[in-house]
């Protein structure tokens, strides 16, 4: 899956993977004519990237997010 999404984004596309269809398996399998022999593990919504939108996402100081030996220092 990694390799497909980059192998997308290398043409412009951007991907995300998800498995909230999964709490509608059924409807899903339905929806999109899914058999019953095979097995939902995740969705890949794929879309077009505008010019110059896609970099790297903000990310918080790692003194904000890391704890030792409890959450208590975070």
């Amino acid at each position: 899956m990694w390799n497909f999404q980059l192998a997308l984004h290398t043409r412009g596309y951007g991907t995300c993977i998800t498995t909230l269809h999964l709490h509608h398996e059924k409807e899903v399998r339905s929806l999109l004519k899914i058999p019953d022999s095979a097995v939902q593990g995740c969705l890949l919504p794929v879309a077009r990237l505008e010019a110059g939108t896609f970099g790297p996402a903000p990310r918080r100081d790692i003194a904000e997010v890391i704890g030792i030996n409890g959450w208590e220092s975070v």
